[in-house]
């Protein structure tokens, strides 16, 4: 029964390190894939943008707009399946949409992440495409994408000045590229900001993210090397390989923006991996040094004798 129960927890803790593993290195290998993609969600109800919220700024902004004459449209949602190597599907909280009575500017408020600043941005779209954006977030994302499309980043402001200085930049890009701005719907509008956002959120901008990555892959030679060493504990390649899993999601938790309010899990998880591990290696290591003596050292001679015939 003891045999039997080994064998079953080692196996149940080689699952536990194959899941880690797969969890740690699919982004790593599917952030280089055809198959990273942003999407929008978009939720046309103008009660979805008019929801009452416990976000005084939000609010703010919300009473500022229906002061202008904008009218709540609805709501979108960013989702980008394996937008940097440590995420699987990163999914943000989501902006609410205002529109003008003409639809030809509409105004949308968002926050990257609780506990982040409010942003802003104006949008207007062209006939036969194109957008041009003016931004409160400070993201170092400003610049123009082909002929169409262009986003210009200002400084935090009230929506008046927002809605004034974009309407400068929109009479000027439309005079310089020959467009005719139209009214547009929510699903128009979401659909041009993923064009637009494309080009600033490419690989090469995240690719800094496998320098966390680096943290789980360097120490696999350890857990080889220990699986090639002769009278190796079975149980020691898939424990490491746990250890450095919980020491990588430790990181992620600190490092990512998205898990700021539940970085206390990471100090918890410190914390028990400092104490757990001096507890637990004494009560495990004397054991196997003595199994190791009694099934393969030098039989112990008794003081005076001889062993040889």
């Amino acid at each position: 029964m003891g045999i039997l129960q080994s064998q079953v927890g080692l196996l149940a803790l080689w699952a536990v390190a194959g899941l880690s593993a797969l969890w740690i290195l699919g982004p790593m290998v599917l952030f280089l894939s055809p198959l990273r993609k942003l999407s929008s969600d978009v939720f046309d109800d103008p009660r979805e943008a008019d929801a009452p919220s416990n976000d005084a700024d939000v609010e703010r902004r919300i009473a500022e707009l229906k002061a202008l004459g904008f009218v709540p449209v609805g709501r979108t949602r960013e989702r980008f399946r394996f937008f940097t190597p440590l995420h699987w599907n990163r999914v943000w909280n989501g902006s609410r949409w205002f529109a003008a009575p003409d639809r030809r500017v509409f105004v949308e408020i968002h926050r990257l992440a609780s506990g982040h600043p409010q942003r802003m941005s104006a949008n207007t779209t062209f006939e036969g495409g194109g957008l041009l954006l003016t931004s409160t977030s400070p993201s170092g994302m400003g610049g123009e994408v082909g002929e169409r499309y262009r986003r210009i980043e200002v400084g935090s402001q009230s929506v008046a000045e927002l809605v004034r200085e974009h309407e400068g930049n929109v009479s000027e890009f439309s005079r310089e590229a020959g467009l005719r701005v139209k009214a547009a719907t929510l699903s128009q509008m979401a659909a041009e900001n993923i064009v637009i956002t494309m080009p600033f959120v490419g690989r090469h901008r995240l690719a800094g993210r496998y320098t966390l990555a680096a943290m789980y892959l360097l120490p696999l030679w350890g857990v080889i090397h220990t699986i090639l060493r002769p009278h190796g504990l079975p149980w020691l390649p898939p424990l490491i390989l746990c250890l450095i899993a919980a020491v990588f999601a430790i990181l992620r938790l600190t490092v990512l923006p998205e898990y700021r309010r539940v970085r206390w899990l990471a100090f918890a998880g410190l914390v028990a991996l400092l104490l757990g591990g001096p507890l637990l290696l004494p009560r495990v290591m004397p054991r196997h040094r003595s199994d190791h003596r009694s099934a393969g050292g030098p039989a112990e001679v008794a003081p005076g004798t001889s062993s040889s015939p």
